[in-house]
């Protein structure tokens, strides 16, 4: 080493004690994570939205591989979501759960919850359940089912995908869906919301049907399944209430079918046959005394009719 390098290298380590101060104060200014993060949050409780989003992004860039970047892309995305920024704060939730494994769970459960709200009938637009972002909401609620479809959300997932599918007009999908749902879950919230579910349009569409006497038995089956299955959730009440119309439409359209056969073109056995087969269907509807009485006046047209015949 030549003497000028040597004579620099000792002023250089003479010197060092005299700038420790200065490093540091320069340690002490540059705070850890943990006290960043209080700082965000107190941010964010006084709606300093942009300061919050500051730190986190600090705290992101700084941090970055490690779970304090994680943390702080969590709470950027929920600050998205306040600001309205739906796409974005859901891709920041999955760039998440890509790269960071322990974080994968919170990740997507955040990206569900955010589905969720975009299909809740207070969404901040203000209109009916379902209406808001369709597209955007049916991408996002696939993707989070098949970012892992055994994992204990599935069935969450997809009920709300049936949900999704129920109120965009395709009853159909929903079934699916709903039915997809009750078989991932054997009990529980989201076996009790899909299995109701499944119910529920069973009887919309019998009711929505004039002519659907099948659909109407139908969605009685499903009724009575749901109830008998033990239910105690908040569906109860509204499935019994929806079972006892579905049995009066029931009575009422098999009745219409009696009375169709009730004219003078259709032979008395034939029309005395429709009345019997309701009144063994349906024995305690309200139209059973009628049709009693149509089958006593039918029977007495046949007694009369064998007593004009003649003799041989």
């Amino acid at each position: 080493m030549r003497p000028t390098a040597l004579w620099l290298a000792g002023w250089a380590v003479a010197l060092l004690p005299l700038f420790a101060p200065v490093l540091s104060c320069a340690r002490a200014d540059d705070p850890d994570a943990s006290v960043l993060f209080e700082e965000a949050a107190k941010r964010i409780r006084q709606d300093e939205y942009a300061q919050a989003r500051q730190i986190l992004v600090r705290i992101a860039s700084r941090y970055r591989g490690r779970s304090e970047c994680a943390e702080a892309r969590l709470q950027l995305a929920e600050l998205l979501e306040r600001e309205g920024r739906d796409r974005q704060a859901f891709r920041l939730y999955q760039r998440v759960a890509d790269e960071y494994p322990g974080f994968r769970s919170r990740a997507n459960d955040r990206q569900l919850d955010l589905c969720i709200r975009l299909m809740s009938p207070e969404s901040p637009d203000g209109q009916e359940p379902g209406r808001r972002s369709h597209a955007l909401v049916k991408d996002m609620l696939e993707k989070v089912y098949l970012n892992d479809p055994q994992a204990p959300r599935a069935a969450r997932v997809q009920y709300h995908l049936g949900l999704y599918y129920e109120q965009a007009g395709q009853p159909e999908v929903a079934t699916v869906y709903y039915r997809y749902a009750a078989a991932a879950e054997s009990e529980g919230e989201w076996h009790d919301r899909a299995f109701f579910g499944e119910a529920r349009i069973l009887y919309w569409d019998a009711r929505s049907n004039r002519e659907g006497l099948d659909r109407a038995r139908s969605a009685r089956r499903v009724l009575e399944a749901y109830l008998a299955h033990g239910s105690s959730g908040c569906y109860r009440g509204t499935a019994e209430r929806m079972l006892e119309e579905t049995i009066r439409r029931i009575h009422a359209l098999a009745f219409q079918c009696a009375q169709f056969y009730d004219r003078d073109r259709f032979s008395v056995n034939t029309r005395l046959t429709a009345f019997r087969t309701f009144l063994t269907e349906h024995p305690d509807s309200r139209q059973a005394d009628y049709a009693k009485r149509r089958v006593r006046e039918l029977l007495n047209r046949l007694v009369q009719a064998q007593a004009v015949l003649p003799a041989g």
